[in-house]
């Protein structure tokens, strides 16, 4: 968490009067510049912890204050540390007319209050002094506005450990509240009180420890920074020991640094994470110093140790261990490539490999950005990604053989292939597709981002077809799910006599009903053909068979008949001769 400001700091300096505290032991406890300035005296002159009676000294310089001879009194009081209060007006640097105000403190010690009234002098001359009381209820109306404008909680404990003071936001009171009740209580006895209302969580359950360490930090007076929950969210307090004994706490409601604070550790662990799944790495070069490249800071982050082969921290970010990973022949390419992003601004993307301890080689990719100074020529830092391929080329080189594979295979089939996905876009065919449709290579690759099955997009192929109709109605079917598939091949007569048969099938891939379409076309003409003259020679053989068969009946036929003639022959013969 970032260091708070001083509150008591910022009172004095804000403040129009000048403030001189001094303690029981004569020092000085607090003193402000604008004390310095009303009697002529150096800003820095006066600090806390020094003798009081040096301002007594420089007030007797009459070169060095300005304040004239009427002073002595406060000369004489200053040193023997008032043990009453008074009220004194005099001449100031400048020709200033100052009013000197001074106050025993409870502890001993006492308060000295200067005030430039050059401006109320002539009013008041004309209207009378105002009684003493009403000015100082003017300053304590003052201190106290200051107070309650500052955003932290601030509180005052005197010797003996009891809220002498105290702003509004210190206990949470509202402007309405006043004071509030707790004006005379005991730290300790506030802390109990606080902790048995509930308004510490850490206190639930444990609130011995929790209200005891608080009290030792509040005791000890150091300033000590404490961080700790309260029912509104986070809370920190510093507590400061001064001279007299008394304690001055400074509390700040941190709820949202918190909270910042939680989100970016949340939001750093999810990108180590996300990096880590990726196997994407990252870093940063400050560039101090450009002539010598060894020389600059390096930050990793733990996936690149990872990459590079190291569990994280293991050893130093540098120069010499990033590029000691580097392939020793992809080492100058990659310095190359660095210097000219540095000459040019641009960024750069290169892959190249590396070496890791263990021998392994891996594959990476390396991209960066070069960031330049307030005057936007002068770079001041590169920052950078580095993710490991090594599976991604490896993948990448079977899908390209098996790719050739299937381009091989299929440049060596007979039959035209087409395989779509879902949309109908093209993924891959053989030449004998385009081919034996008379597709220019033009339209192919139109079609890899074509989406649609319209007759304008299937304008090539139906303007062959003798009959379109079935054509476009089967290839609806197909990339309709809901429509069942037939299985038959069909023939598609062509303009110019060629007959084709073409198959198509669904392709499923994981959860999906389907993910491509198959499409095969076969030149089927020269087939129907020999079908054709098959089918005639059948039916000739047929006839012939026929014919055959209808003659030999006829021949047994006739011989039956003859037969017959030849028996009533030999009847006839046999009756004349009888």
């Amino acid at each position: 968490m970032p260091d708070q400001v001083d509150p008591l700091r910022l009172i004095l300096e804000s403040v129009g009067e000048g403030i001189y505290v001094v303690d029981g032991e004569g020092r000085i406890a607090a003193v402000n510049r604008r004390l310095a300035e009303l009697f002529g005296l150096p800003p820095d002159l006066l600090r806390s912890g020094e003798p009081a009676e040096k301002l007594a000294g420089h007030l007797r310089s009459r070169g060095a204050s300005g304040v004239d001879a009427s002073a002595d009194k406060i000369l004489r009081l200053l040193a023997e540390a008032p043990a009453q209060s008074f009220s004194h007006a005099c001449a100031g640097s400048g020709g200033r007319m100052l009013e000197i105000r001074g106050n025993p403190a409870p502890g001993g010690g006492f308060v000295l209050v200067v005030a430039d009234v050059t401006a109320r002098q002539a009013q008041k001359a004309a209207a009378g002094r105002a009684p003493a009381r009403r000015r100082q209820r003017s300053l304590e109306d003052l201190l106290r506005t200051s107070l309650d404008r500052i955003t932290d909680g601030f509180a005052i404990y005197d010797a003996s450990d009891r809220l002498v003071m105290m702003n509004k936001i210190y206990l949470g009171y509202q402007a309405e509240d006043g004071d509030g009740p707790q004006l005379g209580i005991a730290f300790e006895e506030l802390m109990e009180e606080d902790g048995r209302r509930g308004l510490y969580p850490d206190a639930i359950g444990d609130g011995g420890a929790f209200i005891a360490g608080r009290i030792a930090a509040h005791r000890e007076g150091a300033g000590r920074l404490l961080t700790f929950r309260t029912i509104n969210g986070w809370a920190q307090a510093r507590d400061y020991r001064l001279a007299d004994g008394s304690t001055v706490v400074v509390r700040s409601d941190v709820s949202e640094l918190v909270e910042r604070d939680r989100a970016l550790r949340e939001s750093q662990a999810s990108l180590a994470a996300a990096q880590r799944i990726a196997r994407l790495g990252s870093w940063e070069l400050d560039l101090i110093d450009l002539a010598d490249m060894d020389k600059n800071s390096w930050r990793w982050s733990d996936e690149t140790f990872r990459i590079f082969g190291y569990g994280p921290g293991q050893v130093e970010a540098s120069s010499e261990n990033f590029f000691r990973a580097v392939h020793p022949e992809d080492r100058d390419r990659l310095r190359e490539a660095i210097h000219h992003a540095l000459d040019t601004g641009a960024s750069y993307s290169i892959e190249h490999r590396l070496l890791r301890p263990d021998g392994q080689g891996v594959i990476v990719q390396a991209k960066s950005d070069v960031i330049a100074g307030p005057d936007g020529r002068r770079p001041v830092r590169l920052v950078g990604t580095i993710q490991d391929v090594t599976e991604q080329r490896a993948a990448e080189r079977r899908r390209d053989e098996l790719r050739a594979l299937l381009e091989a295979t299929s440049e060596a089939s007979p039959d035209g292939i087409l395989l779509t996905d879902a949309r109908g876009r093209y993924l891959f065919w053989n030449e004998r597709l385009r081919r034996m449709w008379n597709l220019s290579p033009e339209y192919m690759e139109r079609r890899r981002s074509a989406i649609g099955r319209s007759e304008t997009l299937l304008a090539p192929y139906t303007e062959q077809i003798v009959e379109p109709g079935p054509f476009l109605e089967e290839i609806q079917r197909m990339y309709d799910r809901r429509q069942a598939l037939t299985p038959d091949l069909r023939d598609i007569a062509l303009k110019d006599g060629r007959v084709f048969v073409r198959h198509g099938g669904r392709v499923a891939a994981g959860k999906l009903p389907y993910a491509t379409v198959a499409w095969i076309y076969r030149d089927v003409t020269e087939q129907r053909k020999r079908d054709a003259e098959l089918a005639q020679t059948q039916r000739l053989t047929t006839v012939g068979d026929l014919s055959s068969g209808l003659a030999h009946e006829l021949n047994n036929l006739l011989m039956e008949i003859g037969g017959n003639l030849e028996l009533i022959e030999m009847q006839v013969m046999l009756s004349i001769v009888t």
